[in-house]
């Protein structure tokens, strides 16, 4: 006991050299390291844990202690659900007791992705009926190509413009609760170009379209998106206009995550200039029944519902 007494006493006087020597050896790993050099070793990994379904690459990997994170250069992610999603740079802050639980929470960052930026925070939440951990997710995506996005979302028709979004909420990672979050979302100089979109009665030409902003702020929870304020377009733009109510969304587990839409309710008051008018004319002759003729155009006020996406939907007077 005497001799074990010495060591400590021993160690303890020199904790400041061993602390130092310490912190030595972690930065010459974090310099001297070659993480630019296990780019293919991390992508083998991944492969491999996901059955061959998700491939990863990078041109850089590197590393920081202070805070602790992990950062890679030239980021890209495929899968057979998508095409590849590129970033200029990733970097990963994990907090210190996710490293401990093993479970996720922490911080990511993606610059250049959709050609904007996204922040993604990830923490612990409660336990569903079910035993299964929740996680509190925040997400903030700033001023990303409507045009990207199309490529990767193969959207039926190409959309123009800059996206600036900011979501919280709650999530259960195997979808066996419906995710519930607030969500605030604004599209900048908004461009639709003239094309032709299918329907149930065949495709409809729609002219080109351009809005200053369109902005949405609603809720999803319990499997439905409510809206509580959209704003289609600013004064002074060909179409102006306000949207009320909601759509079924659920987000389902089967295989592979996806959503599924179901039945919706919208209320729409639209102000549309005589130029725009004259372009959407064919459009325009379906909503002839709910027209207000105003100085410089119309105005259409309709509720617009169905039970499906599938289904035609049911127009009536907004009162």
């Amino acid at each position: 006991m005497a001799q074990l007494k010495e060591i400590l006493k021993f160690i303890f006087s020199h904790k400041l050299k061993y602390l130092v020597t310490l912190i030595a050896v972690l930065v010459f790993v974090v310099l001297m390291f070659p993480f630019q050099d296990v780019g293919d070793s991390v992508s083998s990994f991944v492969a491999k844990q996901t059955g061959n379904q998700v491939f990863v690459s990078f041109e850089r990997l590197r590393a920081s202690f202070l805070p602790l994170s992990v950062g890679a250069d030239e980021f890209s992610l495929e899968t057979p659900m998508f095409p590849a999603i590129n970033a200029q740079e990733v970097q990963v802050t994990p907090s210190m007791g996710a490293l401990i639980s093993q479970k996720p929470e922490g911080t990511l960052i993606a610059k250049g992705l959709f050609k904007g930026d996204v922040e993604v925070t990830v923490r612990p939440g409660k336990k569903t009926e079910a035993g299964v951990s929740t996680h509190n997710l925040s997400l903030s995506a700033q001023r990303l190509s409507l045009a990207e996005i199309h490529k990767v979302a193969q959207l039926p028709m190409l959309l123009k413009g800059r996206v600036n979004l900011n979501a919280s909420g709650t999530a259960d990672p195997t979808f066996g609760d419906q995710p519930d979050f607030d969500i605030d979302l604004k599209v900048d100089q908004f461009e639709l170009p003239a094309g032709s979109v299918e329907t149930q009665m065949g495709p409809l030409n729609l002219p080109e379209l351009k809005l200053s902003q369109v902005e949405i702020k609603g809720r999803l929870s319990a499997g439905r998106f409510n809206i509580e304020r959209a704003i289609v377009g600013k004064e002074g733009d060909e179409l102006v206009g306000n949207i009320k109510g909601g759509i079924n969304l659920q987000i389902q587990n089967r295989g592979r995550i996806q959503p599924v839409i179901g039945a919706y309710q919208f209320d729409i008051d639209l102000s549309v200039k005589r130029s725009l008018q004259d372009k959407a004319s064919l459009f325009l002759s379906f909503l002839e029944n709910f027209k207000t003729p105003t100085a410089d155009g119309a105005r259409y006020q309709f509720k617009l519902q169905a039970t499906s996406p599938q289904m035609p939907p049911n127009m009536s007077a907004l009162r």
